[in-house]
């Protein structure tokens, strides 16, 4: 569906990471412990223009704002991911595996193409997702 049937290994690989038990076919919600963050991720996306565009993808309060957080069996942030699929979507969307999957592989596609970025392998990636910083300082202690 999202015409990279290169991702398979990749998105297979982080649902066994992220899913409870490594069960890619359970719906998994918000995770918690990274519930805290979420409230900056709404606010970056809706600088962004990437959420706030519909009732469906706009908080209504601080505590709604923990909906747009890291979810689903892919670990990705439904603040800066929703908007791949499209322009009005709800965070909870993310917490379907299939939907996460297509979303996933849509953003490794918008990480590939974008000037600013090209993140077309898996490590490179990985170097967004971990932090560009954290990754090369875990490289070079020889952590990774």
């Amino acid at each position: 569906m999202a015409g990279r049937r290169d991702l398979a290994d990749e998105l297979v690989a982080i649902c066994r990471r992220e899913a409870p038990g490594g069960a890619c076919e359970l719906n998994v919600g918000a995770h918690p412990p990274d519930r805290k963050a979420a409230p900056a991720m709404y606010r970056k996306a809706l600088i962004k223009g990437w959420l706030g565009t519909c009732p469906l993808n706009t908080a209504v309060d601080a505590r709604d704002r923990e909906r747009f957080g890291v979810r689903g069996v892919h670990g990705l942030s439904a603040a800066y991911s929703l908007w791949h699929l499209g322009p009005c979507l709800a965070p909870e969307l993310l917490d379907i595996p299939f939907l996460s999957a297509v979303i996933a592989a849509k953003r490794a596609n918008y990480q590939c193409e974008a000037p600013h970025l090209r993140a077309c392998t898996r490590e490179a990636r990985r170097r967004l997702w971990v932090g560009a910083a954290k990754y090369d300082r875990q490289r070079a202690s020889g952590r990774r």
